[in-house]
């Protein structure tokens, strides 16, 4: 049986290593009081074609998708940008990052950072496994 004391403790663990990726791997200026409020976004919950999402703070929407499951690129990229933007904009959240998961070609990376620049406050990033 998990205690009270042991969840606080494994939520406590989780929130500081969201704080530190997201401060140190993405380069967030974030505020610390951001990190107060941390929402996980699964399944239909989470942005189109993103396994996983994070909204910080109410103000900081991080999607996770594997690289892998956004190909083709060129056809997908363009939803996949749109639809993380849709939801931020609807909850009034202020940046999205996508982080993509995976070996990206360069043509990859130049596509999905082309397609970002079409938007205000959104940043990819890239992740080898």
């Amino acid at each position: 049986m998990v205690t009270i004391r042991q969840l606080r403790d494994t939520i406590d663990r989780f929130s500081l290593s969201i704080r530190g990726f997201v401060q140190d791997e993405l380069g967030c200026g974030c505020p610390e009081q951001v990190f107060e409020q941390i929402r996980i976004l699964k399944g239909d919950a989470t942005p189109d074609q993103t396994d996983m999402s994070l909204v910080i703070g109410e103000r900081l929407l991080v999607s996770f998708a594997r690289i892998e499951e956004i190909r083709p690129v060129e056809e997908k990229v363009p939803g996949l940008i749109q639809s993380g933007v849709i939801y931020r904009d609807a909850v009034k959240l202020n940046r999205l990052r996508l982080v993509i998961q995976g070996t990206a070609t360069e043509t990859e990376k130049r596509l999905l950072e082309s397609e970002s620049t079409k938007y205000e406050k959104v940043n990819v990033h890239f992740f080898e496994e």
